[in-house]
């Protein structure tokens, strides 16, 4: 089952299987995904399963960074049943944008 929901950010948490420590957030797509936010909101696209009482993000770490850095209450989230696998291989997903954008960044300091 699918459905879009609009949850509290209080109630979002990362993805378990994403060490944060070791794939920081990239401040330059934080900042333009801030700015983007300002212009014309949020859009559907993060990807998240039911946990507990709130979410765990499977897919969009950047786009709840960016939306928590600009003080939004409420997230709009497409909300999957996921088992941990679908979360590791979405979690792998995500990683492979973060090292093009790492690359893109290098070659362009």
């Amino acid at each position: 089952m699918t459905e879009i929901v609009q949850a509290s950010i209080d109630n979002v948490d990362h993805n378990p299987f994403r060490l944060l420590q070791k794939y920081p957030f990239v401040e330059r797509k934080v900042e333009a995904l801030m700015r983007s936010i300002d212009d014309v909101g949020l859009w559907e696209g993060v990807i998240a399963r039911k946990a507990g009482r709130g979410y765990q993000i499977a897919f969009g770490h950047h786009r709840i960074e960016a939306a928590r850095r600009n003080n939004m209450k409420r997230v709009p989230l497409i909300v999957r049943d996921l088992t941990d696998e679908q979360m590791l291989q979405f979690m792998g997903r995500d990683l492979r944008r973060y090292n093009v954008i790492e690359e893109e960044i290098k070659r362009d300091a």
